[in-house]
C-alpha cells in the first residue's frame, strides 16, 4: 500500500504512477480532501492521518514546509507505523524530526 501525505499535483502524479504503474493501493492524507472526480482519476483513498500511518508499506511526504508542517512526522507517527514500512521524504528536511527518526 502507498501512503501519500500531500496530495497536491505532485502527490497526484505519484498516486496515478503508484496506482496504475505499479497496481498498488494507494491512500492519502492532506489538508483538505480531494474532489471525488479526482479520487477516482488517480485512484487514491481519503483517509486520516493516523490510518495512513498504520496502513502504509510505503509513505511518501509530499508536504510544503511550514510552521503546521514542521515536525509532522515525530517519534509518536513513526512508532505508528509498521516495522517493516519505508518512509520517504521529497519534502523539505524539516517536515521529519531527523533525532526521532535515528
Amino acid at each position: 500500500t502507498l501512503g501519500i501525505l500531500g496530495m497536491g499535483r505532485i502527490g497526484q502524479a505519484i498516486a496515478r504512477r503508484g496506482a496504475l504503474g505499479f497496481g498498488m493501493p494507494v491512500i492519502y492524507h492532506n489538508r483538505s480532501r480531494l474532489a471525488p472526480q479526482i479520487e477516482v482519476e488517480v485512484k487514491a483513498r481519503y483517509v486520516d492521518k493516523a490510518t495512513l500511518l498504520r496502513e502504509a508499506d510505503h509513505l511518501v511526504l509530499v508536504v510544503p514546509y511550514s510552521a503546521a508542517s514542521h515536525h509532522a512526522i515525530g517519534a509518536a507517527e513513526l512508532a505508528q507505523m509498521k516495522p517493516s514500512a519505508t518512509l520517504t521524504n521529497i519534502a523539505r528536511g524539516g517536515v521529519v524530526d531527523d533525532a526521532a527518526l535515528a
